[in-house]
């Protein structure tokens, strides 16, 4: 008896847990949320923005930073059937990788720099 009213117990806490978590994630706003994020993956050019991070050094990692990244006119386009609540998702998960995304490449094009270009220009050939 022990074993079914645990059994039970067990089956229902994870229940109560797994619900949530699956009704969140079929609704519009996650859907918004996971479409933004993938478009926000295909559309990041990381060779340019490590570029930007190679010439500009820390000023284009302190710009990445204090700039919110903006979403292309064409995804707004493409958002103009949708509802609300999946714009408002899509939007939000875009700038969240978007802005991940530029600023590791630059992080990355800065430490280039700093690595190999700087010792270079400074050693005196």
């Amino acid at each position: 008896m022990k074993k079914v009213i645990s059994s039970l117990l067990i089956v229902a806490f994870i229940g109560t847990f797994i619900t949530p978590i699956t009704l969140a994630q079929s609704s519009p706003y996650m859907r918004g949320v996971q479409d933004g994020k993938e478009t926000a993956r295909r559309d990041v050019n990381q060779i340019v923005e490590g570029f930007w991070g190679a010439l500009l050094g820390v000023f284009a990692v302190i710009h990445a930073y204090m700039t919110e990244p903006d979403v292309r006119a064409r995804h707004y386009r493409q958002l103009k059937g949708k509802s609300d609540v999946y714009q408002r998702g899509y939007i939000e998960g875009y700038k969240k990788i978007m802005g991940k995304k530029v600023m590791g490449a630059r992080l990355l094009g800065w430490a280039t720099w700093v690595v190999f270009l700087l010792p270079a220009t400074s050693s005196g050939y």
